[in-house]
């Protein structure tokens, strides 16, 4: 848990079966010592006319209203994670997740948020604003968030904090004979991937991949510095058997929902099969000459990681540089 995002994975048995991250940090409400509200997350919207609580920018809270706001977010959490009560954490969700997780016997808590909850108590809006953010609040109140359960809560004894200090790093090199490229936009460094899956089930229908593409790209603008150019690279999952016509629509979808959300940006699209060229091809025509497209395949991706496009090299080719990040704990000083 830390300043944007509550970031859970599930454990069975020594292995990784799930995850979810839920819209839980201490930067997502930002106050004064004297409790003016600075800056509340876009991503709290839903839910807290959902729980009836009056929050803006300019506001006053008191010391029980931000209480009050932090108990709700980590008992909604919690709830989801642990009982039958899910409406309040479905709304702090991001993204879908229809995927089954076990019920935790044993929760560790990291992070930012996790590494403050051991520390003093909080009384006055000065020590909840410490930080200029909710963040120590909101560790406070972890220990009293959960629902009746045996489930036993801990903080994690390792990687307390986690630090970027580099990344894991795949490079090749695509053709230029079966990509779309417009070397003006090169080279392109650290832009975050950004995936959609194209059909559910293997069935495309335009009207479903407009949906999960407008879902996806309000993801990203609450999670990257969309105001990069371009802002990301979008990468098809589950493509599907492409004709034209649906290679069309495609084409159709991406730039209407690029153009609406993000008007002149650059676009960079990176696709599991082999169609780049083609669909590179049509996304051109359909945009303003000021906006440059690049579209490759054959590049392995997962979640969480930034690509690197470089100049061309041998002819036609350019290389891609697929960089996943790493972390490594920060141990705390001893006095």
């Amino acid at each position: 848990m830390g300043g944007g995002t509550a970031n859970v994975a599930f454990f069975q048995g020594g292995k990784a079966v799930a995850s979810l991250t839920f819209h839980v940090g201490g930067r997502l409400v930002r106050l004064t010592e004297d409790g003016e509200v600075e800056y509340v997350a876009p991503s709290l919207f839903k839910w807290l006319s959902y729980r009836s609580i009056n929050l803006k920018k300019g506001d006053i809270l008191s010391y029980k209203q931000a209480q009050k706001l932090c108990q709700k977010l980590s008992e909604d959490l919690f709830a989801y994670l642990l009982s039958d009560d899910k409406q309040g954490g479905e709304l702090l969700l991001t993204g879908e997740h229809n995927e089954m997780f076990p019920k935790p016997d044993e929760i560790l808590i990291s992070g930012g948020v996790g590494a403050m909850m051991n520390d003093a108590q909080i009384h006055t809006m000065k020590d909840v604003a410490r930080y200029g953010d909710i963040g120590p609040l909101l560790a406070s109140v972890i220990p009293t968030a959960f629902p009746l359960s045996s489930v036993r809560i801990k903080k994690a004894v390792e990687t307390n904090r986690a630090t970027v200090i580099g990344a894991g790093m795949q490079s090749t090199e695509v053709s230029g004979a079966t990509v779309h490229v417009q070397k003006e936009l090169l080279p392109i460094r650290n832009i975050p991937l950004l995936k959609v899956q194209t059909t559910k089930k293997g069935e495309w229908s335009s009207l479903e991949f407009s949906r999960r593409l407008k879902e996806k790209i309000r993801h990203a603008k609450e999670v990257y510095d969309t105001k990069q150019n371009p802002p990301f690279a979008l990468t098809l999952l589950d493509m599907p058997y492409c004709s034209y016509v649906i290679l069309q629509e495609m084409a159709q979808v991406i730039y209407e929902e690029m153009e609406k959300e993000f008007q002149k940006e650059n676009i960079v699209v990176v696709c599991e099969d082999d169609v780049a060229k083609a669909l590179g091809h049509a996304l051109r025509k359909r945009c303003a000459k000021v906006v440059n497209i690049v579209c490759i395949d054959g590049v392995q991706v997962a979640d969480g990681d930034y690509i690197d496009l470089g100049m061309p090299v041998g002819g036609e080719a350019i290389s891609v540089s697929v960089k996943t990040l790493a972390f490594h704990q920060q141990k705390e000083e001893k006095e």
